[in-house]
This record gives structure tokens, sequence and C-alpha cells, in this order.
């Protein structure tokens, strides 16, 4: 599994996750080791997060540069993590999206611009089968095959 952001790279070979790249923005993580089923790994612009049997584990910059990966409270079920500049989003087995960080634009799509350190829930998303997330926005496949997006929407 390999995964690239903005300033730094990420990859998970025979359950150890290692980075590489800048190191003051964005994480590098000196082997993470991985004792269970990663499904799911993703790079943002200033952190990392990856899905071990269902929890959700992130590291990078929050107060300050950190490489200790810190589990996600509220997160048991994920399938899929994706991180974005200053925020991120789980999928969830059923479909469900969660959101947390900065909610610039309301990105983490809870219909507010209030920032949350906790996971929300993603209004009326209850089908998804595919999630990312960029700088301004979020979207998610949907079982159906529409996307849906939510965030910044200048453009449609």
């Amino acid at each position: 599994m390999l995964d690239a952001g903005p300033w730094s790279t990420c990859a998970a070979i025979d359950h150890v996750v290692r980075c590489w790249g800048d190191r003051f923005d964005t994480p590098m993580v000196p082997g993470l080791p991985v004792t269970g089923d990663l499904s799911s790994l993703s790079v943002g612009g200033s952190s990392a997060c990856v899905v071990v049997t269902g929890q959700v584990y992130c590291w990078g910059r929050s107060d300050g540069p950190t490489a200790i990966a810190t589990a996600v409270s509220g997160i048991t079920t994920a399938v899929q993590v994706a991180v974005g500049s200053n925020s991120a989003c789980a999928r969830l087995e059923g479909g469900t999206v969660r959101c947390w960080g900065e909610n610039y634009f309301g990105v983490l799509g809870n219909g507010t611009t209030v920032a949350s350190a906790e996971p929300v829930d993603v209004i009326g998303i209850s089908d998804a089968r595919d999630l990312d997330i960029g700088t301004r926005h979020a979207c998610a496949v949907r079982l159906n095959g529409t996307v849906w997006c939510w965030g910044y929407n200048t453009w449609g």
C-alpha cells in the first residue's frame, strides 16, 4: 500500500508503515509496526492515517510535529480513511462517513464550519463505497454510482 501527499509519501510493506519527505510539515514515521489488518493508508498535507482492523490511527502535525500514531476516538469499524490538508474522513462499514479536523468551507460535512477534533457524521451519506478529501472539499462515491461532494463548491 502506498500514498503520497503534497510533502511526503508513506508505504506499508511487510506490516510496517514507513514515511519519508519533509519532516517539518508532514509525517515522518520511522517504521510504525502494524499488528492487524491494514485496509487503508492516506497521506495529507500535514498528517497521515491508516486503518488497522477497523481502527483509524493518525500522526503528523496538530499542535506540533509528532511521529506517534494515535487512535482516533469513536471509530472502530472503518474500512477506508482519506486525509486532506487539515481534515480527515473515514468510511465505515455499512457506508456512513465521519470526518474530523478543521472545517473550512464545511469540509466536515456536518452542516457547520466549526472545527472538531472528534469525528462527526457527514449528513446524508449512509451508502458510500469510496471516499476522498482535498483541501476544501470531500467527496464520496455512493453505491448507486453517483458522486456526492461537500465543502467548497464554487464550480459545481
